[in-house]
């Protein structure tokens, strides 16, 4: 769908190794890429670009089983997947942090006082 045209080994541009690069006096600089635009106006055309844009690791960084699931999930129109990660994702936060604050209250003696 939208392929970079691949480089020319007799380019002279020069190639960098991807990686962080330390801001210079301070400054940090933002590249705008265009990743492309859907095939057609159709449901499906824009269904298939999302898939392909949100599937891009420059634009999302940490993609994992999870991400996947919903990508999926969202990409094939599938809400009652969406809604169980969603609400699985919800409970776990919620239980996460009733547990956090009973440990500390456990740890922390100058919270049982008041």
């Amino acid at each position: 769908m939208n392929e970079a045209a691949p480089i020319a080994a007799t380019s002279a541009v020069p190639v960098y190794a991807p990686g962080p690069v330390p801001a210079v006096g301070g400054k940090v600089g933002v590249l705008l890429v265009n990743l492309g635009t859907p095939d057609g106006a159709d449901a499906a055309s824009v269904r298939r670009y999302l898939k392909e844009f949100l599937s891009d690791a420059r634009v999302i960084e940490d993609q994992g089983l999870l991400w996947k699931l919903i990508l999926n999930g969202i990409t094939n129109l599938d809400v009652n997947l969406v809604q169980g990660v969603v609400l699985t994702i919800s409970v776990t936060f919620v239980l996460v942090n009733i547990a956090v604050d009973l440990l500390y209250l456990l740890i922390n003696p100058r919270i049982r006082t008041v």
